[in-house]
């Protein structure tokens, strides 16, 4: 039943026209499912290493997370505070105690998980579910304001919206876009049209994402507002006037 649901999610993310990664992963349910299977007959030997290969990398990624954590919000190690600035600059170091409550209970319970005795294959599975969810925990906690600040489209969003004249009618972008098109609207309000249907080609404002912040238009074109994410030097975004 798991290889006959594997081989139909398979067939349709090949036929379907949206290619995105996102979209595989119901993938992993089938083949969690089919791994399982065998969990029973993993021999002590192979248990054992793969709980104690579990053991130190989430163990150290958990031990890595608390002290960037540290050096984000106290300014040591000095290294890692100055590497945690860097790729977050509009982060303001503060104490969120209720992130911290949720990050110090995920942490012990981790421990509580890996200390049991008598190690067997599902354990040692457990232990690595275990590690996994105290990474993401602490990445969900600790590390949500800091990565709030790397990755929102919150300051990019207002900024664009003051630049946008009085007397605009509408703006458009392209359809693709349709993370930013419903972020937009989320945080400032903004409705951007597709430019493939009738009102948004007819729009003279669009804003367009570049991968380079030397992004040139057509000459009948011209760029009235530029801005990016805080940390962010992939995405480009602007805002350009018809001639």
């Amino acid at each position: 039943m798991s290889l006959l649901f594997f081989t139909v999610l398979l067939c349709l993310l090949t036929l379907s026209p949206r290619q995105t990664q996102a979209l595989a992963l119901p993938l992993l349910l089938p083949l969690v499912m089919l791994a399982a299977s065998e969990l029973a007959s993993l021999r002590r030997g192979s248990a054992s290493f793969l709980n104690g290969f579990g053991l130190m990398t989430f163990g150290l990624l958990g031990a890595f997370m608390w002290v960037g954590w540290g050096a984000m919000n106290f300014g040591w190690p000095t290294k890692l505070a100055e590497r945690s600035h860097f790729f977050s600059p509009a982060y303001q170091p503060h104490i969120n105690w209720p992130f911290l409550i949720l990050g110090i209970a995920a942490s012990l319970t981790w421990v509580w998980a890996v200390t049991r005795r008598h190690v067997r294959g599902r354990q040692a599975v457990t232990n690595w579910a275990a590690g996994a969810t105290l990474v993401w925990g602490l990445g969900m906690t600790l590390w949500l304001p800091w990565f709030d600040a790397q990755k929102s489209y919150r300051s990019t969003a207002l900024a664009m919206q003051a630049a946008i004249p009085s007397d605009a009618n509408c703006v458009a972008t392209a359809s693709t876009h349709y993370v930013q098109r419903a972020l937009w609207y989320y945080f400032a309000g903004i409705r951007l049209l597709p430019t493939e249907q009738t009102a948004g080609a007819a729009c003279q404002y669009r804003m367009v994402m570049h991968y380079r912040s030397d992004y040139q238009p057509s000459p009948s074109w011209e760029i009235i507002w530029q801005g990016n994410r805080p940390g962010s030097r992939r995405e480009f975004y602007f805002l350009l006037k018809k001639q």
